[in-house]
């Protein structure tokens, strides 16, 4: 964990307390992933985003950099 965080493709999110990957690496990891899990997986995620509330794009504010 500590070479992917130098590398910068894992943060940790001290406020949220909770690790954060990068695009590609979470996308290799899917690719490794069998049907059944992907599945299981990708729905968790859906759900996930789907219970979030959606802002109006005139409401969207930057995103915090990171570093």
């Amino acid at each position: 964990m500590r070479k992917l965080e130098r590398r910068g493709l894992l943060q940790y999110e001290a406020r949220a307390r909770r690790y954060d990957l990068h695009p590609v690496v979470g996308a290799v990891a899917a690719a490794d992933l069998a049907g059944a899990d992907r599945e299981r997986l990708g729905q968790r995620v859906l759900d996930h985003f789907l219970s979030v509330p959606h802002r109006h794009y005139e409401q969207a504010e930057r995103a915090p950099r990171r570093g």
